[in-house]
Order: structure tokens, then C-alpha cells, then sequence
């Protein structure tokens, strides 16, 4: 007895391989989105560009240079006017100076000068010590009187100086004292080619 055996070939279809080919192509090229942590944040819109404001105008520069002093005030003046300069031919013997009037003395002017001065003699700030040495109140400075003099004589010199100033005070200068400042000439002379005049004040 006798066995056949049959063989059979099978043929594979390969329309099913190219659909699973298809399906593999087609798995790549589709993008799913992530969902969840793994999930991309969109990217911010960036900003519109806003315009800078202009820049601020440069500041000025400091000038190096120092300013002139303010001009101190002006003292006061002698009554008659003294803007020209005089020539040492017009000055004579025996001419007068414009008289200077100064105001009233008060406390104030003389403490003020004590200031100035450095002279804080008790005799011109504390009036009971003043009565306690017999005089009737405190009083004025005699340099303080020779300070209206010099000023009366710069005054009239206007360009010229002062050489010396010599004085001797013979009377005292109370409080409420109006003083009148007076001068004369009295001596010119010159002395090798500068011209000197003695005033008596």
C-alpha cells in the first residue's frame, strides 16, 4: 500500500503586505498632537516693536570759567558829585573837600563795627558796666569816627591813596550822634615826581 503525499504551494498575496507598507508610510507621515505634560506650549507672539521716545536733549555744559563777583554796595556817597577825576593842577590851597554827612549813630552800628573790628571793649556793648565806671551810657568807638574820615577821603581821591591817616579823638560819640565829616587842603607838594597833598580833617 502505498502513501502519496501532496504538496501544496501556498502563494502569499502580497496586496496585504504593500496595505501594512502603506499603513507603516502612512504612520510616519501623520502627526499626531501631544496631549497632556508632554504637550508643547505655543511660542508668545512677540511684541509689537513700540518707538523709543527721542533721546533727551544734552545736558549744557559747566562753563570753567568763574563768575565775576556780584559788585558789593556802594557806600555812601559825599553830597556833591565826585564822578570826574581831578587834575593836580586844579587842586589849590585852602579848597575844601565835599563835607560827608553820615546818619544817625545807633546800637546796632556799633555793635555791628565791634564785630568787624575784633573790639569788644565792654564800654561800647554793656551799659551797666558803662555807669558803673561813670559814664552816662555806652558809646561809640572813636575808631569808628575815624573810619567815616577815611571814608570821606577816598571818597574824594577817587584814583589816589591814602599815605597816612593820623587823628586825635577829643570827644566822645554817643548814641544818636549825627556826624558831619569836613577836610582842607592844606599843604601840595611833590617829591620825586609823585604829587602828595596834607588835608586837615
Amino acid at each position: 500500500m502505498s502513501s502519496r503525499s501532496t504538496v501544496r504551494k501556498l502563494k502569499i498575496a502580497s496586496k496585504p503586505a504593500a496595505k501594512q507598507a502603506k499603513s507603516h508610510k502612512l504612520a510616519r507621515i501623520a502627526k499626531f498632537p501631544k496631549v497632556g505634560k508632554h504637550a508643547k506650549k505655543p511660542a508668545p507672539k512677540k511684541a509689537a516693536a513700540r518707538s523709543a521716545p527721542p533721546p533727551p536733549p544734552p545736558a549744557p555744559r559747566k562753563s570753567s570759567h568763574v563768575p565775576a563777583l556780584t559788585p558789593a554796595k556802594q557806600v555812601q556817597q559825599p553830597k556833591q558829585s565826585l564822578a570826574r577825576s581831578f587834575y593836580w593842577s586844579e587842586l589849590r590851597v585852602g579848597d575844601d573837600l565835599p563835607p560827608l554827612t553820615k546818619p544817625a549813630i545807633d546800637r546796632v552800628q556799633i555793635v555791628r563795627y565791634a564785630a568787624a573790628s575784633g573790639d569788644f571793649n565792654r564800654l561800647h556793648l554793656d551799659e551797666p558796666f558803662a555807669h558803673a565806671l561813670g559814664f552816662p551810657g555806652l558809646f561809640a568807638p572813636g575808631m569808628l569816627a575815624m573810619g567815616f574820615v577815611g571814608q570821606l577821603l577816598t571818597a574824594w581821591l577817587r584814583r589816589g591813596h591814602v599815605r597816612r591817616l593820623a587823628a586825635r579823638f577829643a570827644k566822645i560819640v554817643w548814641p544818636g550822634d549825627e556826624l558831619t565829616c569836613r577836610g582842607r587842603i592844606a599843604e601840595l607838594r611833590r617829591d620825586a615826581g609823585a604829587c602828595y597833598a596834607d588835608v586837615e580833617l
